[in-house]
């Protein structure tokens, strides 16, 4: 048993560390949807506000554009392979999740099947020391 407690602990340690490499993971996406100099929504943002600015013609505006998105297609495509990443680094996170909840219910079974066993046990023994007859003390 104590075997079975090692490796649970030692399946925990290595979730931690799973949580934790896609905790940075996110906070890398996170810092690359929503950097107020450099992320996505910046640019967007700075895209949109340039195009207001410019009174230019709808082709030159398109090309602009198609300009811009080519030239930030490879964060795009980082941007998406992290995020690959980080789903492929779950996997092995709710699979051992799913071990550890399927071990817990079976540890539970039996922890209440050995306190039903106990119980049942010493319940006749509690009863007959209730019941049985103490002799009356003798007065002087």
């Amino acid at each position: 048993m104590p075997d079975d407690l090692k490796v649970i602990a030692l399946k925990l340690d290595q979730i931690t560390e799973v949580q934790q490499a896609s905790a940075d993971k996110l906070s890398d996406v996170r810092e690359r949807l929503y950097d107020p100099d450099e992320g996505i929504f910046a640019r967007m943002k700075d895209m949109t506000s340039w195009a207001e600015q410019h009174e230019q013609s709808d082709a030159d505006r398109h090309n602009q554009i198609m300009t811009w998105t080519a030239e930030h297609e490879k964060d795009d495509d980082a941007l998406r392979k992290t995020v690959t990443q980080m789903a492929d680094t779950m996997k092995p996170l709710v699979a051992a999740h799913k071990v550890h909840v399927e071990r817990k219910k079976w540890t539970d079974k039996i922890v209440w099947l050995v306190l039903s066993i106990i119980i049942t046990a010493l319940v006749p023994v509690i009863w007959h020391l209730v019941t049985m007859d103490i002799p009356a003390a003798h007065s002087k």
